[in-house]
């Protein structure tokens, strides 16, 4: 008596059983006997994701989401598509930011994940206002001029100027700089100075030349 194929399981989407039947019949129609063989299937394949890649921004925003990477195919030629699983808080300035993007096969929990890092490293610098100056006639007036007006940096982010020093003033006419920095988030600077000229006015005798004449050497 030969076997003849009965038929099988349906395939499942990623494990289970599936099993296949032959079926032996006697001569007389009616006895029957079955031989199955069942196959278990537990996916074991793993998933490779692509190549990691990097790249250098100078600011914080502009760390943004690299975008979901290539499809990939698992062990058993099925599509497997990535999705976004995160990124790393942005920092105040520079430093490294990850976006991860994970694989997930059929069964669960075999999983690989692709990640894009974002290295930040300012680099745009600072533009300080124009320098000021101004003529006064006393070393006494030459006074702190007060803080330049704020800037942004490279990011658009707001930098004020602190005061830094200023020249001592001089006994009569001379120069006096004063000087205020304005200093970036990875500590680069941009000077901002405003320099008095002391420049005393000629003065004129209030009164004219007068004469006398007198009787006496003593007088």
């Amino acid at each position: 008596v030969t076997a003849a194929l009965v038929g099988s399981d349906p395939l499942p989407a990623c494990e289970g059983a599936v099993v296949w039947t032959y079926r032996y019949t006697a001569c007389d129609g009616t006895t029957i006997a079955d031989w199955t063989h069942t196959y278990t299937i537990d996916y074991s394949g793993g998933l490779t994701a692509p190549a990691n890649t990097t790249s250098t921004v100078p600011c914080p925003a502009d760390a943004v989401d690299p975008g979901q990477p290539a499809d990939i195919t698992d062990a058993c030629g099925r599509t497997v598509s990535a999705v976004l699983v995160g990124s790393d808080p942005l920092p105040a300035c520079e430093g490294d930011v990850v976006w991860t993007y994970r694989y997930t096969a059929c069964d669960g929990t075999t999983t690989a994940d692709w990640t894009h890092t974002y290295t930040i490293d300012y680099s745009g610098g600072l533009t300080a206002p124009a320098n000021t100056t101004s003529t006064v006639p006393c070393p006494a007036d030459a006074t702190d001029p007060g803080a330049p007006a704020d800037i942004t940096d490279a990011c658009g982010n707001t930098v004020s100027a602190v005061f830094v020093s200023n020249d001592a003033a001089p006994a009569c006419e001379g120069d006096v700089v004063w000087t205020y920095q304005y200093t970036a988030c990875d500590g680069s600077t941009a000077d901002w100075t405003h320099t008095y000229t002391i420049d005393v006015p000629a003065f004129a005798i209030p009164y004219a030349d007068g004469g006398s004449t007198v009787s006496c050497v003593a007088d």
